[in-house]
């Protein structure tokens, strides 16, 4: 009599769970779950703004240059705030990014744009050099942590940290094939 109570309870709970949409295969339980950064910045060590994955990276700001912008981490369910270097870009970067492949400038010059990262190269006549991304990638620098079509998608935009992209789960994060 238990034996069949049992039976019944689990041939119950079995189709509860499938009429609920819930999941009876261990395999099922791998489903990934799309993960997003919060609208805007969450502040330092909040754990009310939702921090879905441990490591997940957030960038914030309106700079084409991401060691300009804020970026947090989700860490031990809190989100944590960092940099990704100096804010490089040189105040005599040209206005536009059409009007900086070859221009001239001081050995110094990093110039970001939204399409792309221009550094300064040569010798006694140096010239800005630009990156452009792949065919494929966004034409315009997407934020770290941002929603992405393309799995295992790659993009580069310049060769300082951050310029260097990859679509994993759905979120862009930082490359692990950065170039500089």
């Amino acid at each position: 009599m238990i034996r069949r109570r049992i039976r019944f309870a689990s041939l119950v709970l079995v189709v509860c769970l499938a009429a609920c949409g819930g999941s009876t295969s261990p395999a099922d339980n791998q489903t990934q779950i799309p993960v997003s950064c919060p609208a805007s910045a969450p502040k330092e060590g909040a754990t009310s703004a939702r921090c879905p994955l441990e490591g997940l990276e957030c960038e914030y700001g309106p700079s084409a240059d991401p060691s300009c912008n804020a970026l947090v981490i989700c860490s031990a369910q809190a989100w944590a705030s960092t940099r990704l270097g100096a804010c490089t870009t040189s105040p005599e970067c040209p206005t536009s990014y059409a009007q900086a492949p070859g221009a001239s400038c001081t050995a110094s010059d990093t110039c970001a744009y939204l399409q792309g990262q221009c550094i300064c190269i040569g010798g006694a006549d140096t010239t800005l050099n630009c990156t452009t991304p792949q065919p494929g990638c966004p034409s315009i620098r997407p934020h770290i942590g941002s929603a992405c079509d393309e799995d295992s998608q790659q993009c580069t935009y310049g060769v300082a940290v951050g310029f260097d992209l990859v679509c994993l789960d759905g979120v862009w994060r930082r490359a692990a094939f950065q170039g500089g």
